[in-house]
């Protein structure tokens, strides 16, 4: 026994060691986890199979002639298959992945722990056992409980496998719409954000370019008015320009509009500053003209001083050039940054986890703890940054700029703020220093884990019903498949036969007809065609109704059935038009008799509710040359032989010339 089993294991492990490596090659092609944890059990339990088989094979006097090897071999594959998965069930749910050299050790070390335990008290030991003269009662009932908990166990692996595939591809699903929604809310609130951007350097763009600001920092006054009009009104119609000014080429204010409260007013000249040291003049002086400096989001700073209340605003820099493209001066907007983070605000309320904005250094501009806003703009102020924080999720966020992360302190989604590719124009090459921020949403990991739980607890009780009720499921199931079935015939039938006659319709003459000619190809025989048309068959309509006209049709149809070959094919075209296909026909005086048996057949009179009518038929026949076999040659001569016999006096045939 500890031969057979030592074998067994060595084998296996050697064996083990292979498919791993062979799965680790199939792993390129991404058939999932599932697939290959299948693969894997299935190739191991079918090499024990084997190593039992050629074993036993010499082991004949360890087991006794009474014991069957091939169930003997069976059950031990099972084990190995059942052991098998549920260790690769155990890789899948780690929550960090093994590299494959890894799981390749940790499987072979569990597998020759566990696997010669378990197939001795299931297997070998119930062996033993039979393998003896007398066998006791309880020996009887412990190897009839081991043969039943393998089978248990065989179909609990089973249930729990399912259970978790579906579990995993749930969560995943879950965490995926999570993530996409979350990605969309945050992928709308950049958007809304450029735009306004946007749209407020355009505003400092169009101004920079007039000819009357150019004129005023040259030295001509009188054009101050103007400027100052139009930037009165620009700030009155739009709220969100907190100052509108002009600079001349050393910083020296000349104009300035600032909003206060609801009001705008021209600030009087003695109040005008000089922010000749302030970096975005100086950022703003180096541009060329023509194009728009962007100042970084912080706060308004008064006198040297950060402005209190504060005020989050964002510059918008356009120099203004002479003839000579020389800067002579700066058109400065300050863009209320709380409309901003108002509209972050806004977006807060239709996402599901935390909005953060914070610029390219990780300082928070919106969300995270009150303590930490602003903190690169008070050196005194030990404000954490979101990398000090997070230094994970940072150094992914600035490696990867938009996408999602599971961390333990929650799900990360970040989204870098950009210039969106369908807004790209003219305007985003004069732009100079575009925002780099990242909006975040940060979702606590109670949330996804309530979500989860949740699910979680559907999911069993859904596997517990399935196993209470699994068999009348399949009842019923079964029962749903034969109706299915049964409804599937029916439609085909309504598809290729015509309901009120029952012979074949236009769609399965066509394809019949097709058949037969491609018959003839293969195998030269005659092939003719007969065209059908009911002489005085409108007036049956029009006296006794379409009712007593179906039940001419249906006689129709009978005595065409009576009065063909069952090789013969009787399809009705449609209204009172009949076709029949005459497979291997003979020659014309074959074809003149049955054409003369239906003409005969359509001579006894017709019984309709109690009246009493007689039709007659006119038919066209066309042979088909084997020489040119073509389908819609032979429809048209057969057609045009119908209309002969019609001319000719009707109730009679004519051949195609």
């Amino acid at each position: 026994m500890k031969k057979v089993l030592i074998t067994l294991m060595l084998i296996l492990s050697l064996c083990e060691a292979i498919i791993m490596y062979a799965l680790g090659l199939l792993m390129v092609f991404d058939l999932g986890v599932w697939p290959l944890a299948f693969l894997n059990a299935l190739f191991l339990a079918l090499t024990a199979i084997l190593v039992i088989e050629l074993v036993l094979k010499h082991s004949f006097f360890f087991l006794g002639p009474n014991i069957n090897k091939g169930r003997l071999s069976l059950q031990i594959g099972t084990i190995i298959f059942s052991l098998e998965i549920m260790i690769m069930i155990g890789f899948y749910l780690l929550p960090t992945p093994l590299k494959l050299w890894q799981m390749t050790l940790i499987d072979i070390l569990l597998l020759l722990l566990l696997a010669p335990v378990i197939i001795y008290l299931i297997v070998f030991n119930p062996a033993m056992t039979y393998a003896s003269n007398k066998v006791e009662p309880k020996a009887i009932r412990h190897s009839v409980f081991l043969t039943n908990l393998t089978s248990y166990i065989g179909l609990l692996m089973l249930i729990l496998l399912l259970m978790l595939a579906v579990y995993k591809t749930q969560y995943l699903a879950v965490k995926t719409q999570i993530v996409n929604e979350e990605r969309q809310e945050i992928k709308l609130a950049s958007s809304v954000l450029s735009e306004d951007i946007r749209l407020s350097a355009l505003d400092v763009l169009t101004r920079s370019t007039k000819q009357s600001l150019q004129m005023l920092l040259m030295g001509e006054e009188k054009r101050l008015t103007e400027i100052q009009k139009d930037y009165i009104h620009l700030s009155e119609i739009k709220e969100f320009y907190q100052q509108a000014r002009v600079l001349n080429r050393v910083g020296k204010e000349i104009i300035r509009v600032e909003r206060t409260g609801d009001k705008v007013k021209q600030v009087p000249f003695v109040e005008l500053q000089d922010k000749g040291d302030r970096y975005y003049f100086q950022k703003g002086m180096t541009v060329e003209p023509g194009h728009i400096y962007i100042s970084p989001l912080d706060l308004n700073v008064e006198q040297g001083q950060v402005e209190v209340p504060f005020r989050p605003v964002i510059r918008f820099v356009a120099p203004v050039g002479n003839n000579s493209n020389e800067t002579i001066g700066v058109v400065v907007f300050n863009y209320d940054g709380s409309k901003l983070l108002s509209l972050l605000e806004q977006s807060e309320g239709v996402t599901t986890g935390e909005l953060m904005l914070v610029n390219s250094d990780g300082y928070w501009l919106y969300g995270g703890k009150e303590e930490n806003l602003w903190a690169f703009m008070f050196p005194e102020r030990p404000g954490l940054r979101l990398p000090d924080l997070y230094p994970d999720i940072w150094e992914e966020i600035e490696q990867n700029r938009n996408g999602a992360t599971q961390t333990s302190n929650g799900l990360f989604i970040y989204e870098q703020f950009k210039y969106f590719p369908h807004q790209q124009n003219q305007l985003s090459n004069l732009l100079v220093n575009w925002p780099n921020w990242y909006v975040i949403s940060r979702i606590p990991p109670t949330l996804v884990s309530d979500q989860l739980s949740r699910l979680r607890y559907i999911f069993i009780s859904l596997f517990l019903l399935m196993a209470i009720l699994g068999g009348i499921t399949m009842v019923i199931l079964t029962d749903a498949i034969c109706k299915g079935k049964e409804a599937e015939q029916e439609v085909r039938y309504l598809a290729l036969y015509d309901s009120l006659t029952g012979l074949s319709n236009r769609s399965l003459f066509y394809d019949r007809l097709k058949t037969e000619i491609n018959a003839t190809a293969r195998y030269p025989h005659q092939l003719a065609l007969l065209y059908l048309d009911l002489d005085h068959f409108k007036p049956i309509n029009d006296e006794l109704g379409h009712k007593a006209g179906d039940q001419v049709l249906k006689e129709v149809a009978n005595r065409l059935r009576k009065n063909l070959r069952s090789a013969d094919t009787a399809a009705r075209l449609g209204g009172d038009e009949f076709a029949v296909i005459c497979p291997r026909s003979g020659d014309r005086h074959n074809l003149s008799a049955i054409a003369q048996r239906l003409l005969d057949a359509f001579a006894e009179p017709f019984h309709i509710e109690y009246h009493e009518r007689r039709l007659s038929v006119s038919i066209g026949i066309s042979i088909l040359p084997l020489d040119n076999p073509d389908m819609d040659s032979l429809i048209q001569q057969a057609d045009e032989a119908m209309y002969q016999a019609k001319k000719d006096g009707r109730n009679c045939f004519r051949f195609a010339s």
